[in-house]
């Protein structure tokens, strides 16, 4: 048997030596790495330090670029909350320049990976909400942006629609717009197609007659149902495909009218959750944001339930050691999509 044993191994190690010297080995590494995309999802904050002040942005935005930039693999695909455009703030402190979502870019593509392939990204950036003093001049702006790698081919986009609940005329001129954001993507290597959407969910309005039986809790005013009910309303009218991903800050807990009304009435699932096998009270425990002493689950990255992910090991608690920590008052969701378990049945949008 053991005379049996060592030809097979003399011929094992030829038939590799043989495929190394071909290429093939490298090239089947490859294959194997096209079978998932990671995805992120991440509330920048501006890029604002939480105690530094607003002339911290561009120290913070060095500080995310970096983060990225040690993920190993790189995402493929980014959706950012809380992203400004030009405002005092942006500004704060030098010379007007690119605006943030460029900045943050141009360092992303500069970077050369220290594990892996150089990553290059393309962006789209969706304003949200101007605060002006003057016509030319903003106090501060909001938005949403949305990266994707090279890997990943942009196929359409469409403008960002308003889902913003503006229950009284006389205060909606100061109430800050809320937008869902979409871009249909094509997986360059697979060819199957997949809708990303990007939102902010307001605050709850705690300043109804509801007020005390009815909002209880993040996620459960009646403003946010809104605009949950038009953003879900929008992926059923532009989605192309049925590989749906729904990202953002919802503001709203686990548990929640907001959230269970996407878990348990809509073809969308937690993957994070159910990943890591957890109830309510314990998902309430694992927080994606902290406001002083104050620490929650508010971030989610919902997706089609047919859809697979491999891991989220690079997804921490808020205030857990990470590459990111210390630069928002939010984490980020990290995971990793099957490519195998993305249909293909693509939809014309209504």
């Amino acid at each position: 048997m053991s005379g049996g044993q060592r030809p097979a191994k003399k011929i094992l190690r030829k038939t590799r030596e043989s495929l190394e010297a071909s290429g093939l080995l490298e090239h089947c590494g490859a294959g194997r790495r096209e079978e998932n995309l990671r995805v992120m999802t991440y509330n920048v904050r501006y890029f604002g330090h939480p105690t530094r002040g607003i002339t911290s942005t561009e120290s913070a935005l060095r500080g995310i670029a970096a983060a990225i930039g040690k993920l190993n693999p790189r995402p493929d695909i980014i959706a950012l909350q809380e992203v400004e455009s030009h405002s005092l703030r942006a500004d704060a402190g030098r010379k007007r320049e690119a605006p943030q979502i460029e900045r943050l870019v141009q360092r992303l593509n500069a970077q050369q990976a220290e594990t892996g392939p150089s990553v290059r990204y393309s962006h789209l950036y969706f304003p949200s909400h101007t605060y002006s003093l003057t016509p030319r001049a903003a106090l501060y702006t909001t938005g949403l942006a949305i990266l994707v790698s090279d890997r990943i081919e942009l196929t359409e986009t469409q403008p960002a629609i308003d889902i913003t609940h503006r229950r009284l005329k006389l205060t909606k001129r100061w109430k800050q717009t809320r937008i869902c954001a979409h871009v249909s993507l094509t997986h360059k290597s697979s060819g199957e197609r997949l809708d990303v959407y990007n939102t902010h969910l307001s605050l709850p309005q705690f300043l109804t007659w509801r007020s005390v039986t009815f909002t209880k809790q993040m996620g459960s005013g009646a403003n946010q149902l809104y605009e949950l009910f038009a953003l879900l309303d929008y992926i059923e009218e532009s989605k192309c495909s049925d590989n749906v991903l729904l990202m953002g800050d919802f503001n709203s807990l686990p548990g929640s009218l907001v959230y269970d009304y996407v878990h348990e009435h809509t073809n969308l699932a937690d993957p994070l959750r159910d990943h890591l096998g957890l109830d309510t009270p314990d998902y309430r425990k694992l927080p994606s944001a902290g406001f002083m002493n104050f620490k929650m689950r508010l971030d989610y990255l919902f997706a089609s339930r047919h859809l697979t992910w491999s891991e989220f090991d690079s997804s921490v608690a808020f205030g857990a050691e990470s590459p990111f920590l210390g630069l928002s008052d939010h984490a980020p969701i990290i995971g990793r999509l099957d490519v195998p378990s993305l249909v293909s049945t693509q939809l014309v949008a209504a």
